[in-house]
């Protein structure tokens, strides 16, 4: 490997480095390879060998500060997948209950009321609104509906 060559991975490694709060010394590896490509040696391969082996050091580095950040990527899709979970069940059961409590407060008295009037235009006198149902304000409404039923 040419000095040129190893000087052009050093710089694209350098601006590599993005692992600021990793556990892992990559700042330090950097400044390694700097100070050994400053220090003079008389046989030109050996100092070439020695910037390969920090290198190729910092390489790993890399690589495992790559698989801390995939771990802690996991871990937050995992604790997001829950957050967006919970709230969605929680929503899902309250839609149930509001279906249902508005099906029997309001849906069975109105189409109550309406099987009445339909009942007395196809000649059905007799039939009346129930004497009691769930809501006063409804109750109401029944008693009238009866009272006029009833004076016809």
């Amino acid at each position: 490997m040419r000095f040129s060559e190893l000087k052009e991975k050093y710089d694209k490694e350098n601006g590599n480095a993005t692992e600021v709060n990793c556990i892992l010394p990559v700042h330090t590896t950097i400044n390694k390879i700097e100070t050994d490509s400053c220090i003079v040696f008389p046989d030109v391969r050996r100092g070439l060998w020695k910037k390969q082996d920090t290198i190729s050091l910092k390489k790993n580095l890399n690589r495992l500060a790559m698989e801390q950040a995939g771990l802690r990527a996991k871990k937050t899709q995992t604790v997001g997948i829950w957050i967006i979970i919970f709230p969605s069940i929680f929503i899902w059961i309250i839609g149930f209950t509001l279906i249902a409590r508005l099906k029997r407060t309001f849906i069975k008295p109105i189409q109550e009321l309406n099987d009445v009037i339909f009942d007395y235009n196809n000649g059905n006198r007799m039939r009346r609104c129930p004497s009691y149902t769930i809501s006063k304000d409804l109750q109401k409404l029944y008693d009238g509906i009866n009272h006029i039923l009833d004076v016809k």
